[in-house]
Parts: structure tokens; C-alpha cells; sequence
């Protein structure tokens, strides 16, 4: 939870006691003064912070107090969407055909024919690892050697497939 939102929530919980009163008693105002000063402490630690890590705050998180006293938020931006391998939008038989298919000493450019580019790649002294990464089905690797043939392979698992 953002901290812009735990401002919100506390401000929120308060409106609706300040807003029933009527008129402002003694101990209205006194829980008011001690929730604006409250507000106020996070709003000087909330600066303190953005400061630190400019990175990390954004002029659409800021929490903007109308004259009523209640406080809104901007909506926010969605995140971004990670856009899957073209090799995830197959069918999970055709991807499990395809990985049934790998066979030692297959070249670099057949394997990707078949299972399409690999997600990560890793190489390790004399051999290099392809990972491979499926949504609602799991991960695989390949292990190709120094001239990019194909030397093991783990599956993915294709869990109830």
C-alpha cells in the first residue's frame, strides 16, 4: 500500500466524524487540530523522502485536499503489461509436441524454430542454458554446447496436460 493511500485512508476515517457535528465543539476541534497535525507530520516526511528517491514519487501520486477537507487521489496509471513470447500463445499440446520433438546435436536455428526465442540466456564456461517461460504452465531449458548444438534439455512440467 502506498503511503499517498495510508494519508487517504486516515483522512477519510475522520470526515465522516467532523462533517456529522453540526456545530464544532471544543473536542472536535481539538481531534481536527491533532489529525491536521498528524497530516502535516506525514506530509513533511512524505517531501523528506521524495527527495531521497526522486525516482520513486510522481506528481499523479500527490494527494490534492479540496476546501471541503477531504482528501482525493488521482487514479493512477495502469502498470505496464508485459507483452508474452509469440511461443506462449500456443496451445499447451502444440508447445509440449515441440519440446517432445528437441533431440541432441539439433542446431541453435532449429531449436528456435521450434520453441521460439528464449526468454533468457546464460552461458556457463563451455556451454550456454536457454531458458524458456510459460505462463500457466511453467519453464523449460535447453543446453547447447560451444558450437550451438543441443546437448540436454528440461521440460517444462505441463501440469495437468
Amino acid at each position: 500500500m502506498s503511503f499517498h493511500r495510508v494519508i487517504l485512508g486516515v483522512v477519510l476515517v475522520f470526515v465522516p466524524f467532523v462533517a456529522r457535528a453540526g456545530a464544532p465543539s471544543a473536542n472536535i476541534s481539538a481531534r481536527f487540530t491533532a489529525i491536521q497535525a498528524q497530516l502535516n507530520a506525514l506530509n513533511k516526511r512524505l517531501r523528506r523522502l521524495e527527495r531521497i528517491l526522486p525516482q520513486h514519487s510522481s506528481p499523479s501520486d500527490a494527494i490534492v485536499a479540496t476546501a471541503a477537507g477531504a482528501a482525493t487521489a488521482p487514479p493512477s496509471a495502469a502498470p505496464p503489461r508485459v507483452r508474452p513470447e509469440p511461443t506462449a500463445y500456443r496451445k499447451p499440446e502444440k508447445l509440449r509436441a515441440s519440446w517432445k520433438k528437441l533431440q541432441r546435436g539439433l542446431s541453435r536455428t532449429k531449436l528456435r524454430q521450434l520453441l521460439g526465442k528464449p526468454r533468457s540466456k546464460l552461458v556457463l564456461g563451455r556451454q550456454t542454458l536457454w531458458y524458456y517461460r510459460y505462463p500457466g504452465i511453467g519453464g523449460g531449458s535447453v543446453i547447447l554446447d560451444n558450437d550451438g548444438k543441443v546437448t540436454g534439455w528440461q521440460e517444462p512440467p505441463f501440469r495437468g496436460w
